[in-house]
């Protein structure tokens, strides 16, 4: 072989080496790595689907609890039977109560209802013989519809579009699962007037026929639950589990609770439902709606009295009026530009007269509404050396009377004060840290409404401007029985002037220092708890040489206003320390006070 051929033969195989190094490099590294990437990747995409549909079913997980709980009752005979008689009380509450019909229909036909996808149970059997045999299978069907409808046809007769407006709202704004499938509103050509022509009278117009057909559903898995709407979790909390059980045992109870929010069922846009009455498209539209102000009393006033905030009571169609704004004016310096604030949330007027100034103002109120309405009042503010008007007015105090206190183990009290004069009542909240007042208006006999301008939750202000009885008080002390209270209006509730000096006293008298509530005084004594209880009124007259002993009153269960009964000094002394020591409930007073230390005067 020669040299060329040598040199030939040397590169050949070298390229058939790299060749085939090549080749199996691609074959058996680099393309099972490109494979196992690919696959990495597949998986990758897989992965973050699943966790997507993770995310979804558990949003869809809390969807359905939501649902669920807004489903009718599982007892589909219990369901039926409540839905019927929720469906007859709003239409009570639209002052429907003759003519009316709420029929449950009962329905077979489930095949437009979606079905659950079919579970299969596999049950495996085996031979009680000792000899082995092979295990038998037996499949198990568990498919089901996903709910039950609950059809209800509903009518009534002799009604007006104010009616219909009602009841359709109350039907939307109730969180269970339920719609209208059919409606129908009918005008009886009877009654007068023709279709479209505009009729007068309200009695013209109701001359409706309404019918409407609603399905309600009970979803798979409902609550298995005594009632039709869900029991508010606050109820296991003040009734204990025996209340609970007895609102599930007697479906009755629970027909007057509330209903708990879950999604909002009526537009949450600012819509105006009462147009559907307003331009009523069987009668024409009603007549152009009206704004008033009623008239408002005027006040006399002492100079040091503060006016009380001044209702504008507006009258007229206000549902469908607008938006009311009002301004107000005077025509003296008695009530300066800045001595008025109107309050546009609650219709109100603060008055401030300027410091000093007597005589009489009259204050002038325009009000508009959105819908281009306007009122016009006036009434008069005088402030006069006294208010003479005051002896003509009637004293209520015999009207007032603590009808009832309840005291806990717990250190918590409550007490009900009901003022038959002016149709209100008084609620007192006892803790160990704060009393807290609220008053309520009587509408009716079970009906109420909180004022929300009872501005001072602290103090006990009985007072009314029909009447000469005004009564600022303060809970002290709430006994078993009774209410411990300090007169914030008596002369030693004000700052009192400081003692003069005695005639042969020599060099002026010395203050003691005012010590901070719950601090100790350098003589090791406790300091004085006036300041922590009564109030800045009472613990300003700590300030003078010897400070005067609050008067503390006494005022029994079932007992009047007009029955308070002022408790001795000592006893007085003792309640007050003990209030705030341990705070203001005392479930006996006497054991309190012999409990209490002695107070050293």
């Amino acid at each position: 072989m020669s040299t060329r051929e040598r040199t030939m033969a040397i590169v050949l195989l070298a390229l058939l080496l790299v060749g085939g190094g090549g080749v199996g490099g691609y074959l058996f590294i680099l393309q099972p790595i490109q494979q196992k990437q690919t696959a990495v990747a597949n998986l990758e995409t897989e992965v973050e689907k699943l966790r997507g549909k993770v995310t979804a079913i558990r949003q869809n997980a809390k969807r359905l609890a939501e649902a669920r709980r807004r489903s009718l009752p599982a007892d589909e005979n219990l369901a039926r039977r409540e839905y019927t008689e929720m469906m007859v009380r709003l239409l009570r509450q639209a002052d429907l109560h003759t003519g009316i019909s709420v029929q449950p229909k009962l329905t077979q036909d489930s095949r437009s209802v979606p079905q659950l996808p079919e579970k299969k149970l596999t049950v495996s059997t085996s031979s009680t013989t000792s000899t082995p045999s092979p295990a038998t299978s037996r499949v198990t069907n568990t498919g089901h519809p996903a709910y039950t409808r609950i059809v209800t046809t509903i009518d009534f007769k002799k009604a007006d579009m104010w009616q219909v407006q009602d009841f359709l709202t109350s039907y939307y704004r109730l969180n269970i699962l339920h719609q209208i499938t059919s409606l129908s509103i009918k005008s009886d050509s009877e009654g007068g007037g023709g279709a479209g022509r505009p009729k007068r009278s309200d009695e013209d117009r109701r001359d409706l026929t309404v019918s409407l057909t609603s399905e309600a559903i009970i979803l798979d898995g409902a609550e298995d639950r005594g009632t039709l709407l869900p029991v508010s979790r606050a109820f296991p909390a003040l009734l204990g589990g025996a209340g609970l059980l007895a609102l599930n045992q007697f479906p009755e109870a629970s027909r007057s609770l509330t209903p708990i929010p879950f999604e909002p069922v009526v537009s949450t846009r600012n819509r105006n439902y009462s147009y559907l009455a307003v331009r009523d498209m069987f009668h024409g539209p009603l007549a152009t709606p009206t704004l008033k102000i009623d008239k408002i009393a005027d006040l006399v006033v002492a100079p040091d009295d503060t006016i009380p905030p001044v209702k504008v009571p507006f009258t007229g169609d206000l549902p469908y009026v607008g938006v009311i704004t009002f301004t107000a004016t005077s025509n003296s310096r008695l009530i300066p530009p800045g001595g008025i604030r109107v309050n546009q949330a609650t219709h109100t007027l603060s008055l401030l007269p300027e410091e000093g100034e007597k005589g009489e103002a009259t204050i002038s109120i325009v009000a508009k509404a959105e819908g281009g309405q306007e009122a016009r009042t006036k009434f008069t503010v005088s402030v006069k050396e006294s208010a003479a008007a005051d002896a003509k007015k009637d004293d209520i105090s015999r009207a007032v009377r603590l009808v009832k206190v309840v005291t806990t183990s717990e250190g918590t009290a409550t007490a009900l004060i009901n003022d038959n004069a002016t149709h209100t009542s008084y609620e007192i909240e006892a803790s160990p840290r704060r009393v807290k007042v609220t008053k309520w208006f009587i509408i009716q006999r079970e009906k109420r409404k909180r004022d929300v301008e009872y501005g001072t939750p602290d103090e006990l202000i009985i007072s009314d401007e029909k009447f000469s009885t005004n009564r600022r008080l303060k809970v002290v002390a709430v006994a078993h029985d009774s209410l411990v209270l300090i007169d914030l209006k008596a002369p030693e509730a004000k700052t009192a002037e400081k003692a003069p000096a005695p005639k042969n006293a020599k060099g002026p008298v010395k203050t003691p220092t005012k010590e901070p509530a719950g601090k100790t005084k350098p003589g090791g004594g406790p300091a004085d708890p006036l300041a922590g209880i009564a109030g800045a009124a009472i613990a300003s007259a700590t300030e003078i040489s010897h400070p005067p002993q609050p008067t503390l009153y006494r005022w029994s269960g079932g007992k009047t206003l007009a029955g308070l009964v002022e408790i001795p000094k000592d006893e007085a002394r003792q309640i007050l320390r003990h209030a705030a020591e341990s705070g203001p409930v005392v479930v006996r007073v006497a054991a309190a006070v012999a409990e209490a230390p002695p107070s050293g005067n």
